[in-house]
């Protein structure tokens, strides 16, 4: 299968900036055919850096390039009569339909289950807003701030900290869109695979805010088995457990069992201060990490991250190298996975990329597609969906 797990389907992104832009990007690098609508000005992630050379231009933006792999581009102005009425031909040769945005712009579009359906009801439609479709939020504005708030994520973030006059932290970039994407994806795949069983296709309503709420470990558990709120306030229970600083960077150590914390004793060549009584047990060294993590930080400070994940794991004591984007693209094991891709692009030039997180033993991913020039492929996919479908119809026995 050379194609890829999802060859001969159909699916349309009608999206801007991540959430249904990346849900499509990993289903069409599974192999599916996917056809990126954008309205004549473009998605708003080609107006988003960064740049090469730092000059901004809607065919180099970086977060297009990366988003829009394995696509093909079409442009419909859904303002207007003939627009719509080429965006539902392309529905009625579709698998499914990708669609993001506020609920209201989605119904103003056409763009609802409702109205796609009606053209072609094997057809399935998700759409991934902040709030979900229904609900007393639905209409509420977000941006991404928004979301990891009214996820949760916002308030644990980041954890352990100390000094109540210290905000909250949001993760770098649009990470809550693109958690709605991965959900995006994988609930598109199981409503084509109840298609099989129904015969017709569905509505996949997908709320941002509740991907978020899902992935926050056992924070409802500490609430409904323990009566306590999460919070980002306050410090670990059970340690030493916490970022140190050695000869090139962060590095993160966590030794809460007792036959860990013997072990980096032992390692460290059993200095005066692990017999402190103030380290006697995993409670007390975590009350007293302001002192312990810094001894500990000393001991090892000669070390290079990568030496010290090294010699710390050969002893089975938990750590890892917390790493820059430079360590990432200069990783052997993400090298002999063959993560990084180089793809070429007429306006962007030769460029490496992350690739695909997966990988499959019978139907290999590979970069099918670059990112699509806006409108590239608007009359070749108007035109091959049409000839496709005819030519399924006519091979269908009478």
């Amino acid at each position: 299968m050379r194609n890829g797990a999802l060859a001969g389907m159909r699916v349309i992104e009608c999206g801007e900036l991540v959430a249904a832009p990346y849900a499509a990007k990993l289903l069409g690098h599974m192999g599916a055919d996917v056809a990126k609508v954008e309205p004549p000005g473009g998605d708003p992630a080609r107006r988003r850096g960064p740049f090469p050379d730092g000059v901004e231009d809607p065919e180099r933006s970086g977060l297009h390039l990366y988003l829009n792999q394995a696509k093909r581009g079409v442009v419909i102005d859904w303002e207007s009569e003939q627009g719509r009425a080429r965006l539902l031909r392309l529905v009625a040769h579709a698998d499914a339909v990708v669609v993001s945005g506020a609920p209201r712009e989605i119904e103003r579009r056409g763009l609802t289950y409702e109205r796609l359906s009606a053209v072609n009801p094997r057809v399935v439609v998700t759409t991934i807003t902040p709030f979900g479709m229904t609900g007393p939020r639905r209409d509420w504005a977000a941006t991404e701030l928004t979301e990891v708030a009214a996820g949760g994520w916002l308030y644990i973030s980041p954890g352990a900290l100390r000094d109540p006059s210290l905000p909250p932290l949001k993760a770098f970039g649009q990470q809550a869109d693109f958690q709605a994407g991965v959900h995006g994806a994988i609930v598109t795949l199981g409503a084509l695979f109840a298609r099989r069983e129904l015969g017709i296709g569905q509505h996949v309503d997908v709320s941002v805010q509740a991907c978020i709420a899902s992935n926050l470990e056992m924070n409802f558990m500490h609430w409904t088995y323990a009566g306590r709120v999460a919070s980002r306030l306050g410090q670990r229970a059970i340690g030493p457990w916490g970022i140190i600083e050695v000869a090139d960077g962060p590095f993160f150590l966590t030794c809460i069992e007792e036959d860990q914390w013997q072990r980096l004793v032992e390692y460290l060549g059993h200095p005066e201060w692990a017999d402190w009584d103030v380290f006697a047990d995993r409670l007390l060294r975590a009350q007293n990490g302001d002192v312990l993590m810094p001894l500990i930080e000393e001991a090892l400070q000669h070390l290079t991250r990568e030496q010290a994940y090294v010699e710390l794991q050969a002893r089975k004591i938990a750590c890892a190298p917390v790493f820059d984007m430079a360590m990432l693209r200069g990783s052997d094991h993400l090298a002999a996975r063959r993560f990084f891709v180089e793809v070429d692009h007429p306006d962007a030039g030769r460029l490496t990329y992350p690739g695909a997180p997966f990988r499959f033993s019978g139907s290999p991913w590979e970069v099918r597609r670059r990112a699509p020039r806006l409108g590239e492929h608007t009359e070749e996919v108007l035109a091959d969906w049409s000839a496709e479908r005819r030519a399924a119809e006519e091979a269908m026995p009478a």
